[in-house]
């Protein structure tokens, strides 16, 4: 199997949005080696799909892109809600009496997962990459 186009002719944001999700599934596949390996656990990271994703990108599958939205719009979704309810409430939106390590944790991830999800919607939405994924 060959690429439709080489890697240094695809655009920047979506060689970028395709290594961001590659990343972050090749953490989670560590992740789950670790879970099922040292400890005892069964926890699988079905953030894993994220490598196909970020390759199914590179190769410019269509349905890959539209994986990548799909889960982008389940991500701000499922990320922004909680923060809306707890600010309408004026309350804190994880459970009170946790730790400072946990808060900044909870606010990191929230951010982020916002952030790149509104990106990769951004990128992947643009009438110039989402050409490349009709051909």
């Amino acid at each position: 199997m060959k690429f439709p186009k080489i890697a240094s002719d695809l655009p920047k944001e979506l060689t970028i949005l395709a290594g961001i999700l590659i990343a972050l599934g090749a953490l989670a596949l560590v992740r789950t080696v670790i879970s099922l390996t040292m400890q005892g656990g069964h926890n699988v990271d079905f953030l894993i799909l994220m490598l196909l994703a970020g390759y199914g990108l590179l190769r410019l599958k269509p349905y890959w892109r539209l994986f990548t939205l799909t889960i982008s719009v389940f991500v701000l979704v499922f990320t922004a809600m909680p923060l809306i309810f707890a600010l309408l409430r004026w309350s804190q939106p994880y459970p009170p009496g946790q730790t400072v390590g946990f808060q900044v944790y909870f606010w990191f991830v929230t951010v982020m997962g916002i952030g790149a999800s509104a990106w990769a919607l951004y990128v992947l939405n643009k009438p110039s990459i989402a050409r490349l994924f009709t051909k």
